[in-house]
């Protein structure tokens, strides 16, 4: 993770490793259901991946505030 919080070391967020530990785990939790409305599709898919996208979107905003 913290490897992960270098990439946004030029970005005007910056989030902390607890930060996107938070993110990751809630993530895990929401994947589960992201599967399942997008039709138990890989997580690869484009439809998968794009819902993956926007829920990570949202849980990071929710940690940075």
């Amino acid at each position: 993770m913290r490897e992960v919080c270098n990439m946004f070391v030029n970005s005007k967020r910056q989030p902390r490793v607890g930060q996107m530990m938070k993110v990751y785990r809630g993530l895990r939790k929401e994947l589960p259901r992201i599967r399942k409305e997008a039709g138990g599709a890989s997580i690869f898919s484009a439809r998968c991946f794009s819902d993956i996208t926007l829920a990570t979107t949202e849980l990071v905003d929710q940690q940075m505030g």
